[in-house]
């Protein structure tokens, strides 16, 4: 049982990790993308 509940964090864990990842590189992309079209 705490076996699986152990799992079940990780999974949670790595969820929220992949959208701080996905988020910052959108946050990267428009940084990139407004600095091209004003320089």
């Amino acid at each position: 049982m705490k076996l699986r509940d152990e799992m079940k964090e990780k999974m949670v864990w790595k969820r929220e990790y992949t959208l701080v990842l996905i988020l910052n590189a959108i946050y990267f992309l428009v940084f990139y993308f407004i600095m091209t079209s004003n320089a």
